[in-house]
Protein backbone atom coordinates (compact mmCIF):
# COMPACT_ATOMS: atom_id res chain seq x y z
CA UNK A 1 0.00 0.00 0.00
CA UNK A 2 1.31 3.38 -0.96
CA UNK A 3 0.92 5.71 2.01
CA UNK A 4 -0.04 9.27 1.12
CA UNK A 5 -1.31 12.35 2.91
CA UNK A 6 -4.83 11.27 1.91
CA UNK A 7 -4.78 7.74 3.36
CA UNK A 8 -2.16 7.77 6.11
CA UNK A 9 -4.66 7.68 8.99
CA UNK A 10 -6.27 4.54 7.61
CA UNK A 11 -2.94 2.98 6.61
CA UNK A 12 -1.38 3.53 10.03
CA UNK A 13 -4.26 2.18 12.14
CA UNK A 14 -3.24 -0.07 15.00
CA UNK A 15 0.31 -0.47 16.21
CA UNK A 16 2.85 0.26 13.49
CA UNK A 17 6.60 0.65 13.45
CA UNK A 18 7.07 3.39 10.88
CA UNK A 19 10.45 3.53 9.16
CA UNK A 20 11.06 6.63 7.05
CA UNK A 21 14.13 6.77 4.87
CA UNK A 22 15.57 7.95 1.60
CA UNK A 23 16.87 5.60 -1.03
CA UNK A 24 20.50 6.57 -0.46
CA UNK A 25 20.50 6.32 3.35
CA UNK A 26 22.97 3.55 4.20
CA UNK A 27 22.06 3.55 7.89
CA UNK A 28 18.38 3.25 7.06
CA UNK A 29 19.01 0.36 4.68
CA UNK A 30 21.01 -1.50 7.33
CA UNK A 31 18.26 -0.90 9.91
CA UNK A 32 15.43 -2.35 7.78
CA UNK A 33 16.32 -6.05 8.29
CA UNK A 34 16.51 -5.48 12.05
CA UNK A 35 13.12 -3.78 12.15
CA UNK A 36 11.68 -6.51 9.95
CA UNK A 37 12.98 -9.25 12.26
CA UNK A 38 11.51 -7.47 15.30
CA UNK A 39 8.04 -7.21 13.78
CA UNK A 40 7.68 -10.29 11.57
CA UNK A 41 6.74 -12.66 14.40
CA UNK A 42 4.31 -10.29 16.08
CA UNK A 43 0.64 -10.30 15.28
CA UNK A 44 -0.02 -7.08 17.19
CA UNK A 45 2.15 -4.72 15.12
CA UNK A 46 3.46 -4.29 11.63
CA UNK A 47 6.34 -2.56 9.89
CA UNK A 48 5.49 0.28 7.52
CA UNK A 49 8.09 1.88 5.26
CA UNK A 50 7.69 5.38 3.89
CA UNK A 51 10.12 6.55 1.23
CA UNK A 52 11.21 10.12 1.94
CA UNK A 53 11.33 11.92 -1.38
CA UNK A 54 9.74 14.82 -3.23
CA UNK A 55 6.49 12.83 -3.50
CA UNK A 56 6.06 12.50 0.28
CA UNK A 57 6.84 16.04 1.45
CA UNK A 58 3.21 16.74 2.42
CA UNK A 59 2.99 13.45 4.31
CA UNK A 60 6.21 14.25 6.20
CA UNK A 61 4.72 17.61 7.18
CA UNK A 62 1.50 15.96 8.41
CA UNK A 63 3.49 13.43 10.45
CA UNK A 64 5.70 16.25 11.78
CA UNK A 65 8.87 14.51 10.64
CA UNK A 66 11.96 16.58 11.27
CA UNK A 67 15.33 15.81 9.82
Amino acid sequence: MLITEKNYKEALEGICVVEISGESCANCLSLMPILHSLTENRSDCRLVHIEADENTVELMNLLEVDR
